[in-house]
C-alpha cells in the first residue's frame, strides 16, 4: 500500500481538511492499521469529527452513532461527506459517508447530536442505570501488556492495554476485561471515546486456537457522559462479551467505565469471522 508519514496522536490521525464543497479530506495515516485497513475506532472517530465540524449548534453533542464498515480504509486519501438529514428544535440527525481515493465506499455512519433535554432537568436519573462496573483489580495493580506487531495490530502501538482476563486464544469464555487508554493522551471527545471502546480485541478471540482474520461490519454506540469530564490520561475499565454466535457472525457487547463508576460508552458490534 502507499505510504504516508506516521502520525502518533489520535487527534492528528483522524484530522480532517474541509474542502470548498463542504466535504472533508482525510488522509489515512500509516501505523494505525489492523489487518488490511485502519482501526475501525479511528474510522468511526474521523466520521464523527465530520459531524461535529458541520454541526453549527455547539450545544448539540454526539449522543448516539450507528456505523457500517463496507471496506478496509487503506493508507492514503479519502473523502468524507456529512449530510444533515433533519434538524429539530434540540436534535439533529446526520448521515456521513467515507469513500476512498477512487470513489469506492468505505464506511457510513448515522449520528444523533442533541442538547440536554429540558424535560430531564428536574429529574434525578442517577439511579436509573441498572448496570454496575464489573469487579476488577485496581488499574495500578494490572500490568501493561504490549498488543502490537508482530503478534498484535499496528495501531496497538498507540494504545495502552492492561488486560485482566480474556487474552486471545486463552479460553475458557468469550469475555474480556481490562483497562485501556491512549498512550499519547488527547483531551477526550466523542471521537476518542468511540475509538477506545473499539480498541480491544473481540472477546471471541479467547475461544480460537489460532490466528484467524475477523472484522467488525456493524458498530452502534451510545455516549453516556460529557467527554470533557474524563481526564485525558484516565485508565478506563473495559468489558467485552460475546452475546451469541451463528454462521460466522458474533454479537458483541462492549462497555467503557470511568474510574468514578459512570458508564462512558455502551457499544454493540456485529463481528464476522472471515476465514
Amino acid at each position: 500500500r502507499c505510504k504516508t508519514a506516521r502520525v502518533e496522536n489520535f487527534d492528528s490521525a483522524c484530522a480532517l481538511i474541509e474542502l470548498p464543497d463542504g466535504s472533508f479530506s482525510w488522509d489515512v495515516p500509516d501505523g494505525w492499521h489492523v489487518g488490511r485497513g485502519a482501526w475501525g475506532g479511528l474510522v468511526a472517530g474521523a466520521l464523527v469529527r465530520a459531524v461535529t465540524a458541520r454541526e453549527d449548534e455547539r450545544a448539540r453533542v454526539v449522543r448516539s452513532v450507528s456505523a457500517e464498515f463496507a471496506a478496509p480504509a487503506r493508507v492514503g486519501p479519502h473523502t468524507i461527506t456529512a449530510t444533515r438529514l433533519r434538524r429539530g428544535s434540540t436534535l439533529s440527525t446526520w448521515n456521513v459517508v467515507a469513500v476512498d481515493g477512487e470513489g469506492g465506499p468505505v464506511a457510513r455512519l448515522t449520528a444523533v447530536v442533541a442538547e440536554a433535554r429540558p424535560s430531564a432537568a428536574d429529574i434525578d436519573v442517577s439511579s436509573w442505570g441498572m448496570l454496575q462496573p464489573p469487579p476488577a483489580p485496581d488499574a495500578a495493580d494490572v500490568p501493561v501488556v504490549a498488543i502490537e506487531p508482530p503478534l498484535g495490530p499496528e495501531f496497538g502501538r498507540q494504545v495502552e492495554f492492561r488486560p485482566v482476563t480474556g487474552l486471545p486464544y486463552s479460553g475458557p469464555s468469550a469475555r474480556a476485561l481490562g483497562y485501556v487508554r491512549l498512550k499519547d493522551p488527547v483531551p477526550h471527545t466523542a471521537a476518542s471515546l468511540l475509538g477506545l471502546v473499539d480498541a480491544w480485541w473481540p472477546a471471541t478471540l479467547a475461544m480460537l486456537d489460532r490466528v484467524r482474520p475477523i472484522a467488525t461490519v456493524n458498530f452502534s454506540a451510545n455516549l453516556m457522559v460529557d467527554p470533557a469530564t474524563i481526564a485525558a490520561d484516565e485508565l478506563l475499565l473495559y468489558e467485552g462479551t460475546a452475546a451469541g454466535a451463528a454462521d460466522g457472525f458474533t454479537s458483541e457487547q462492549r462497555r467503557l467505565w470511568a474510574a468514578d463508576g459512570r458508564l462512558v460508552v455502551d457499544n454493540l458490534q456485529s463481528i464476522v469471522l472471515i476465514a
